[in-house]
C-alpha cells in the first residue's frame, strides 16, 4: 500500500476516507486534528440521511421518533385530559322508594361524618347539606368541583370529581347506594375502572365505616345512558383511535425522511 501511495498524487486530508486519513496522518483518532474531524463529520452528514437534521434541544442529533414513543406521549396527555374530566355517573330507572331512600341516605351519613374534614356545602364552603332524604356535597375550596347530589333527578346522572380528595366520599356513597337498590333500579358506572383500583379509596372508606365487604357497582354502559348515548360513545372511542393510528403513521413515515 506504501509503494501505491508514492505512484499517487496524495488528496487533501479533509476529502480523503476516515481511515485512509488515519495512514496519511501516521496518527491515532485522538490526536486528529479538530478541523479534520468536523470536516470528517460534514461530509458523512451529507452521505448517510439518518444522520441529519438537529434538535431544538442543545443542538443534539435528532433521534427518530419512534411509535412506542408518541404512544406514551399520548397516553400521558390523554391521562392529564381525563382526569380534569374524572366522572361519576348514576342513572334512576324508576323513582326510588321512601323507606329505601331513608335507609340509604342514612348510611350515607355514617360515610360523611367519617370525612368531614375533607368535605364543604354544594359550592365549596359551609357544611353537608344533608336530611333524611337527601344530600349535597362538594370538596373544600380548590379541592372542589361539581357538587354531587343524591339521589338527583330520575334519569342520568353525574359528578364530576376530578379524582379530586371528595372523590372518595362520592364513590363510598355509591357503594352504599347500590346495598339498597337493584341495577334495575339504579345503574351506577364511572370513568375509573373497578378491576384497576380506581375505586379503592371509596373502598376502604365503606369498609371501615360499615364493617362489610362492597360489591361491584359498576353497570353497563348502554343500561346507564342508554344504547344510543352508548353506541355514539364508542363510535367516537373508534373514530379517535383510528385517528390516532393515522397520524402515528404519518409523522413516522416523515421522521423517516431525516
Amino acid at each position: 500500500m506504501q509503494n501505491c501511495c508514492h505512484h499517487q498524487k496524495p488528496l487533501p486530508l479533509d476529502l480523503l476516507p476516515y481511515k485512509k486519513r488515519l495512514l496519511y496522518s501516521g496518527t491515532f483518532l485522538p490526536v486528529l486534528d479538530i478541523s479534520a474531524r468536523q470536516t470528517y463529520s460534514q461530509i458523512r452528514k451529507q452521505r448517510d440521511p439518518s444522520s441529519r437534521g438537529t434538535s431544538a434541544f442543545g443542538g443534539l442529533k435528532c433521534m427518530r421518533i419512534s411509535q412506542v414513543h408518541l404512544s406514551l406521549v399520548i397516553m400521558c396527555l390523554f391521562c392529564t385530559s381525563a382526569f380534569a374530566g374524572y366522572t361519576q355517573y348514576y342513572t334512576w330507572h324508576q323513582k326510588p322508594g321512601d323507606t329505601e331512600l331513608k335507609a340509604c341516605i342514612s348510611e350515607m351519613r355514617r360515610v360523611i361524618e367519617a370525612r368531614t374534614n375533607i368535605l364543604a356545602g354544594p359550592d365549596g364552603t359551609g357544611t353537608v347539606i344533608i336530611d333524611p332524604s337527601h344530600l349535597a356535597l362538594n370538596g373544600i375550596g380548590e379541592e372542589s368541583h361539581e357538587t354531587f347530589i343524591f339521589p338527583g333527578e330520575l334519569g342520568f346522572n353525574f359528578c364530576k370529581t376530578a379524582a379530586k380528595p371528595y372523590d372518595e366520599v362520592v364513590t363510598a356513597c355509591l357503594l352504599v347506594a347500590r346495598d339498597h337498590f337493584p341495577s334495575s333500579v339504579l345503574s351506577i358506572d364511572s370513568d375509573g375502572s373497578w378491576s384497576e383500583g380506581d375505586w379503592q379509596d371509596g373502598i376502604k372508606l365503606y369498609t371501615s365505616v360499615l364493617g362489610r365487604t362492597p360489591q361491584n357497582p359498576m353497570s353497563p354502559l348502554w343500561q346507564v345512558v342508554g344504547w344510543r348515548y352508548s353506541l355514539y360513545a364508542y363510535g367516537s372511542f373508534a373514530l379517535l383511535l383510528v385517528i390516532g393510528v393515522l397520524i402515528l403513521r404519518t409523522v413516522r413515515k416523515k421522521w423517516r425522511g431525516f
